[in-house]
């Protein structure tokens, strides 16, 4: 009689144990799905020449990011054409371009003015 009680004891714990963990790793797994990666800390920027003012100010923004942690790479270019190219194909996260100049893509890109 004092086996089958251990037996039943055992079997609770099991069932009481197991289900709590298996809630909360059904709660860690619901949490993680609102959960938005963290941002980057290396940053690639294309801009123009580098005696262009926007090198200039992607300097700048170099120094500032550098008091965060993040990292910003400079790459120069030929002008804002390219820059737009780079941008389109993935080469640079960030870009300086000037207003009006236009693609015949239909990929939308985020602007700050």
């Amino acid at each position: 009689m004092k086996t089958q009680h251990k037996s039943q004891s055992f079997r609770d714990h099991v069932l009481l144990y197991g289900g709590g963990a298996l809630l909360i790793l059904a709660g860690f797994i619901i949490a993680y799905q609102f959960v938005e990666p963290a941002p980057p800390n290396h940053i690639r920027m294309t801009t123009g020449h580098p005696d262009n003012a926007y090198y200039q100010f992607a300097q700048q923004y170099q120094q500032a990011l550098a008091h965060n942690g993040i990292t910003l790479e400079i790459v120069s270019s030929a002008g804002s054409v390219e820059n737009l190219q780079r941008l389109r194909s993935g080469q640079a996260d960030i870009a300086f371009i000037q207003g009006g100049i236009r693609d015949n893509s239909q990929q939308p890109l985020e602007s700050l003015g």
